[in-house]
């Protein structure tokens, strides 16, 4: 724990984070497609500036489906795939969406499935509608934790105060740097961890009297 307690603190002046999420397309989504589907949304996220999390209260959400199928004859037979897909910034929780952007993609592949992800790979990390979709979201971000940080802390606090200082400060490490509240939630997390340190280093001397 104490090392999760580190890294949480390390990483306190993180950027905005969005955890990738594949919702998938009409038809299902195979294990190999949502792993290259996911490593684009990371690229994407890191190409504009902010970091990848997992199951941050933000999302960078994909949803794609085939539009147009040609098969090129052969041999070997070609497939041609003709993708929709839209990508959207939001709040995973309350399922609120903040921004979003679609456009088409075409790949070429032996194979159905190669040809998607053909397709998918062919996605920008950056353009000018990525760069405005993650602009105008991270606005919407921060007007977000500007609102809520006070709740936030309340909560933490009250979290601390029955001793669920792993949990509180993972609230608290989501408030961003770019809020005005970043550091007051930052002397609270240092807080919460010296308090799980003194509560440790207690129960460690009473075992080693009982020990002596």
């Amino acid at each position: 724990m104490l090392f999760l307690f580190a890294s949480l603190l390390m990483g306190v002046r993180a950027q905005i984070q969005l955890t990738p999420l594949v919702t998938g397309t009409s038809n299902g989504l195979s294990d190999n497609v949502k792993e290259v589907v996911e490593n684009r949304l990371r690229s994407i996220i890191s190409a504009n500036g902010l970091n990848s999390g997992i199951n941050t209260p933000f999302v960078l959400a994909t949803k794609f489906n085939v539009v147009n199928t040609e098969i090129i004859a052969g041999p070997p037979s070609k497939f041609v795939l003709s993708l929709e897909i839209t990508l959207a910034v939001g709040n995973g929780t309350s399922n609120q969406c903040f921004s979003s952007y679609t456009f088409e993609a075409k790949g070429v592949g032996n194979t159905e499935q190669r040809a998607m992800i053909a397709a998918l790979k062919s996605m920008k990390t950056k353009n000018a509608a990525i760069s405005k979709l993650v602009t105008e979201a991270t606005d919407r971000i921060i007007q977000y934790y500007e609102e809520n940080a006070p709740k936030i802390m309340a909560t933490a606090n009250s979290l601390i105060t029955k001793k669920s200082y792993e949990e509180a400060v993972e609230i608290l490490s989501h408030i961003p740097q770019e809020c005005s509240h970043f550091e007051a939630a930052a002397s609270l997390m240092t807080a919460a961890y010296q308090k799980h340190i003194d509560e440790t280093a207690e129960q460690t001397l009473i075992q080693a009297k009982s020990i002596w």
